[in-house]
């Protein structure tokens, strides 16, 4: 494989010191998500996702920690697209949110670019 074709340059994108290996993509869906602990909810805007792992902003993310359940909802003009079923743990808290880090892979990710392309026309 030639290492060219999917080599992305972060310099022209203005990311400076990417550490990820996946790709990132920018966005605003909703995810809905429940402590596996306690059953606690908790609901927010994804502000990065990738791959493996998403971050979702959060008025309030007081004791949120450990193993979480979440749902993924994308909103079109008329319509809506869920991901359901994705487990993961929060390894991270800051004043904006979350970030949590999936137990597999979204198998899902490949249809985002599509499903965005097609919303904003």
């Amino acid at each position: 494989m030639n290492p060219g074709l999917f080599t992305v340059d972060t310099e022209a994108m203005n990311i400076h010191e990417e550490r990820r290996s996946s790709t990132r993509m920018l966005f605003t869906p909703r995810a809905y998500g429940e402590l596996t602990e306690n059953g606690r909810e908790f609901c927010g805007t994804i502000r990065d996702i990738s791959m493996r792992s998403l971050f979702i902003k959060l008025d309030d993310n007081s004791e949120l920690t450990g193993s979480c359940d979440i749902q993924i909802v994308i909103e079109g003009n008329h319509s809506e697209l869920e991901i359901n079923n994705l487990r993961g743990k929060i390894v991270r808290t800051d004043a904006d949110g979350i970030a949590i880090q999936l137990d597999k892979r979204l198998e899902w990710f490949a249809i985002v670019p599509l499903y965005f392309r097609k919303a904003a026309k």
